[in-house]
């Protein structure tokens, strides 16, 4: 659809993240938290404290330098002050290094990749808890919005080089992006200049 959204192709009801002008006419999100889930579940609904390692990142540093959602972006890049927790949560998760620049793994090793999960700041408003919202994992702010970026969408196979290389980088120095791979999946709404918000549904766009 152009301009609008098209509810047919929802997976599940559209809910909304704080959204925000940054950059000039750039779509802003604020970012609350990051985790990563453990191999095997793969959507926001099967988060919860028990299957997640958070990534050690205040709020102020998540979004430092602000965070824009971009289609024409193809890669996720955020803030490259949370490279070094972010690369420790992932260890924790897997065994193993990340390297966005490209990593040997065995067949084992694929199988333990983790599903990123990244909460955004819910839009201003109550109303009831519906799927993506934050709920299980994060109880304080049951209507913050979560994404999940499964193995997938952020790792893809080199075969020239023999490696998997991450397309999902902590290496950025002036903010954070996240681009068409972290909408993979989704359905999004920008609706930030009537409303201050961006709608996000799980989708299958085929």
């Amino acid at each position: 659809t152009i301009g609008g959204t098209d509810s047919k192709l929802h997976e599940g009801g559209m809910i909304y993240a704080k959204g925000l002008k940054t950059k000039g006419v750039m779509h802003g999100v604020n970012i609350r938290k990051i985790y990563l889930m453990k191999s095997g579940e793969y959507g926001v609904q099967d988060a919860t404290p028990k299957n997640t390692v958070t990534v050690q990142a205040s709020e102020d540093v998540l979004n430092s330098g602000s965070v824009i959602v971009d289609s024409g972006t193809t890669d996720t890049y955020l803030t490259r002050l949370i490279s070094g927790v972010f690369h420790s949560a992932f260890k924790e998760v897997t065994g193993f290094s990340y390297n966005d620049n490209g990593m040997k793994l065995s067949e084992d090793d694929v199988f333990k990749l983790p599903t990123i999960i990244i909460q955004l700041v819910g839009a201003d408003g109550g109303g009831e808890v519906l799927p993506g919202h934050a709920e299980n994992i994060d109880p304080e702010h049951p209507h913050d919005v979560l994404i999940a970026i499964p193995p997938a969408h952020y790792i893809e196979y080199d075969s020239g080089a023999k490696k998997y290389v991450g397309r999902f980088s902590t290496s950025e120095s002036r903010g954070s992006v996240l681009g068409a791979n972290t909408m993979r999946g989704h359905d999004i709404y920008f609706d930030i200049s009537e409303n201050g918000r961006i709608g996000i549904a799980r989708s299958n766009c085929d």
